[in-house]
């Protein structure tokens, strides 16, 4: 079997086909089997669990079988994973496939559970667009926002608690297939609303623009030398599944 997924589940499952060449149904049915044995023999906070994870595994395993784009398996994989809610679950795509996930340069945050624009990077669309910053996005591709966050997105979401998964939807509420254009309404400072159309440029394979350059970083403070206690070992420890079922604590 080619290795199709890392799943993170306090967690990471690399999902990995062979660049260029789609998944069969039988990878697929197979990276489905894979997740959920990982998931229902090894999670540690299994208990916390509310899903029918055995109704989870018949539906996916249904939904592997039709035809369909290894990037539409892959936003299947992530609702699977969710049903976990757990804030370090994730589905981890090879590179192939994170060349073909992209969103906007635009740093979108939630505020009152409003999707706002911080800051774009100003690359030649964005100097067209002029998405103004602090403006609220109320619609995409026609949607409300809200509607479009709750339906859309947040299946595909894990987290811990409602806030945070909520938060998470609204930073990759703009992520889908690479070179697809989203038409956003906004409202902008002042009350005025108008629309600008961005494209899904910035892949998961491409460094983030909004980030600063390696050498404008600061420098990273020494950290303070931990003392022996008992309050060293309280914290729960990251762990990884692979595709091999293999199960191994996580390096920092």
């Amino acid at each position: 079997m080619r290795s199709v997924a890392v799943l993170g589940l306090g967690l990471a499952v690399p999902l990995g086909p062979l660049a260029g060449q789609q998944l069969t149904a039988t990878e697929r049915a197979e990276a489905v089997a894979t997740i959920w044995a990982e998931a229902r023999y090894n999670f540690a906070s299994w208990e916390r669990v509310r899903a029918d994870w055995d109704s989870a595994l018949a539906a996916n395993l249904k939904q592997a079988a039709q035809p369909q784009s290894d990037v539409l398996f892959y936003r299947r994989l992530r609702r699977l994973v969710a049903l976990l809610g757990d804030g370090q679950a994730a589905v981890i795509p090879p590179a192939n496939l994170r060349s073909r996930i992209a969103r906007p340069p635009l740093l979108v945050t939630s505020v009152e559970r409003r999707p706002l624009v911080l800051e774009y990077a100003e690359n030649d669309e964005m100097r067209v667009a002029r998405p103004d910053r602090l403006a609220e996005i109320l619609a995409v591709q026609g949607v409300p926002a809200e509607s479009w966050i709750r339906d859309s997105v947040l299946p595909e979401i894990s987290a811990a608690t409602p806030a945070d998964r909520w938060q998470r939807a609204v930073q990759w509420m703009l992520q889908g297939e690479k070179g697809t254009t989203l038409h956003l309404l906004l409202r902008v400072p002042g009350g005025n609303q108008r629309g600008i159309s961005v494209t899904r440029s910035v892949s998961l394979n491409d460094r983030w623009p909004l980030d600063p350059p390696e050498l404008q970083r600061p420098w990273p403070s020494p950290r303070p030398r931990a003392r022996a206690s008992s309050d060293s070992t309280r914290g729960r420890s990251p762990q990884t599944f692979s595709g091999n079922s293999t199960f191994a604590p996580r390096t920092a």
